[in-house]
């Protein structure tokens, strides 16, 4: 979709950044396997350094979910799978100065290396105020925005501790992903 995109998005403004969050619905579809994901994106990457010459990209790892891929639980399958995408693309994004990763996946973690299930609203997307880390990390990895915690908060759901969502994503730890 983003070659597509980037014709009507991208490319006529010319930006000198750009932050990508792309493979997390292919990755948990399980349409995708994470050696051709790579390849795909290096494709789309290179088409936007042959365009946009001072262009610096930023793309965000893959974080885990609440629930894993294909919409199953979240098992050593959906683990391995996701710790497999990021370091392939970690190695790719180290071969060029302009290509950067930025890891956020650490984020989605309480304290045991558990999946939080309370960081996402949904058990997709972060809470609101959860943003504020990425903006962090973008800085980690060298683009310097003005970061500012946001002033109010959308409806999230809460999980209770021992709730099947949470659950589900209870022993998957920190450093299997």
């Amino acid at each position: 979709d983003w070659y597509v995109f980037s014709k009507r998005l991208v490319y006529p403004v010319e930006p000198t950044n750009i932050v990508l969050h792309l493979g997390t619905n292919d990755m948990f579809s399980g349409k995708e396997n994470p050696v051709d994901m790579v390849e795909e994106m290096k494709v789309l990457f290179n088409e936007y350094f042959n365009r946009l010459p001072n262009v610096n990209i930023y793309w965000f790892a893959i974080e885990p979910r609440t629930y894993g891929i294909n919409g199953g639980a979240f098992d050593t399958y959906s683990a391995d799978t996701i710790k497999l995408m990021n370091s392939l693309m970690k190695e790719y994004c180290a071969s060029n100065d302009r290509l950067h990763y930025v890891d956020v996946s650490g984020y989605c973690f309480k304290e045991g290396g558990i999946v939080d299930a309370n960081f996402f609203k949904d058990g997709v997307h972060p809470k609101i105020e959860k943003y504020i880390l990425y903006c962090k990390a973008l800085k980690e990895a060298g683009l310097d925005l003005e970061i500012n915690k946001p002033a109010s908060t959308t409806d999230v759901i809460e999980f209770d501790e021992n709730s099947t969502v949470s659950s589900s994503a209870n022993y998957i730890l920190k450093n299997d992903v």
